[in-house]
């Protein structure tokens, strides 16, 4: 009993450590994003400058002040690189811990007595079905008609998680949620002129990571997905029903084709000056 006090002791303590570490690096990021848009805002003031005539001092001005703030950047990546790896560290000491809670030992996925896989003596014959072992539910969800590509070999559970453990609950290789679905979607990351604030919460508020029977992997079909939030004005607020459908009695091009996209192309974000509602 004393040795399984020590363990949830142990566990509380690194995870109040954890939990400081990653707030911190949360607001890196952010501070970091924030530094972003005022580049991305002050070049297209230069190029405005530019393109209208402006002064040779003004566009100087404008050209010390990106300077500055790509210092300040250079700054803040340098002190995130130094929390991510304490962060990092922490994490390596904790993760026997939460293994040891939910009952896990190291031959639950490893076989060093047989030879099923071809690296890491694993008790599957690949990394994946050694993770399917336990999570049949993510393995449902990769057979749905709209999944990201692990069974077609492209990805397997490693390059999103990592198994022998994480800050997170879920066992990211990354701090939170998107920045993991940033490194192959970085296109999604932005810096955006208009940002869509969802889209920089979660990715799962309208994803399901694994698979859906929605296209793009949406938790629900449009727009049914975005009347979740936009509601109660002007047209978002209208009731689809099947007479809105082509074949209906009342075709309604907000139920077709890509439904509320087709006017909001650019749903995660937008860098046109005229971009605030996302149409471009």
């Amino acid at each position: 009993m004393t040795d399984e006090k020590n363990i949830f002791s142990r566990a509380e303590e690194f995870m109040q450590l954890f939990k400081k570490g990653a707030d911190f690096t949360q607001e890196l990021l952010k501070e970091n994003e924030r530094l972003r848009f005022k580049v991305v805002q002050l070049e297209e003031e230069r190029r405005l400058l530019s393109s209208g005539g402006g002064s040779d001092k003004a566009v100087a001005e404008l050209n010390k002040k990106l300077q500055n703030l790509e210092q300040e950047m250079q700054k803040l990546l340098e002190r995130y690189k130094a929390v991510e790896a304490e962060n990092k560290d922490f994490a390596n000491r904790y993760l026997e811990i939460e293994h040891e809670n939910n009952n896990l030992a190291c031959s639950d996925c490893h076989n060093p007595m047989a030879n099923f896989s071809s690296t890491a003596l694993l008790a599957g014959n690949s990394i994946n079905e050694t993770c399917f072992n336990c999570h049949q539910e993510q393995r449902a969800q990769f057979r749905r008609r709209s999944h990201m590509p692990l069974f077609e070999g492209k990805i397997t559970c490693v390059d999103c998680h990592n198994p022998h453990g994480s800050i997170t609950k879920a066992l990211l290789k990354t701090d939170t949620v998107n920045q993991t679905c940033y490194q192959c979607h970085a296109e999604k990351r932005g810096p955006f002129l208009f940002e869509h604030a969802p889209v920089q919460d979660n990715c799962l508020h309208c994803h399901n990571p694994h698979g859906s029977n929605h296209e793009k992997l949406l938790v629900t079909a449009r727009p049914m997905l975005c009347q979740q939030c936009h509601t109660h004005t002007d047209h978002m607020n209208d009731l689809f029903t099947r007479g809105q459908l082509a074949t209906g009695s009342r075709p309604d091009a907000r139920v077709m084709g890509r439904s509320c996209q087709n006017c909001h192309a650019q749903v995660h974000g937008s860098n046109h000056p005229s971009g605030a509602k996302l149409h471009r």
